[in-house]
């Protein structure tokens, strides 16, 4: 009886893969192409005429005329010269949010510019521009006196208006 189940069970696996290979090879026999076909498909795709051959590309004789651009584009006077200066750094932090919400607080407290500076990995809160020191050094105890009590000087390329 063990021998005859085994024997059904090859016979059933035998049945199914060679019908299975064969609806296979019908579905693959459908959708062959000869080589000619092939081949007519894949030249005619090259000769498109989308299709562009670089040999076939002429430069133009002249360059284009693009004076019109010219009237366009806005060159920009640099009103302020940079020069080496002192800065008061608040805040330092590698989370950038931490340092967007500083920023914001010490825009709010301080007369002078306040900035973010991104030196990878930290985000620094910088404030002021001054061309000496002792001016600087006001404004770090201003600084510590509103709540910054890290507050340092830096000498950092400033801005400076003209």
């Amino acid at each position: 009886m063990k021998t005859f189940s085994a024997t059904a069970i090859f016979a059933l696996v035998c049945f199914l893969t060679v019908s299975a290979c064969s609806q296979t090879a019908r579905v693959a026999g459908a959708g062959t192409q000869t080589a000619d076909s092939l081949a007519f498909r894949i030249r005619s795709l090259t000769e498109e005429p989308w299709r562009l051959n670089p040999r076939l590309q002429r430069l133009p004789a002249q360059p284009a005329n693009y004076d019109w651009l010219k009237d366009t584009a806005t060159v920009k006077k640099n009103s302020s010269a940079n020069i080496i200066g002192y800065r008061i750094q608040i805040f330092s932090s590698t989370n950038y949010y931490d340092a967007v919400r500083v920023r914001d607080e010490a825009a709010a407290r301080f007369s002078v510019p306040v900035y973010l500076d991104h030196e990878v990995p930290f985000y620094k809160i910088r404030v002021g521009n001054f061309r000496d020191k002792d001016r600087a050094d006001d404004l770090k105890e201003t600084a510590k006196a509103l709540g910054y009590p890290d507050a340092w000087i830096v000498q950092i390329t400033i801005e400076e208006q003209e």
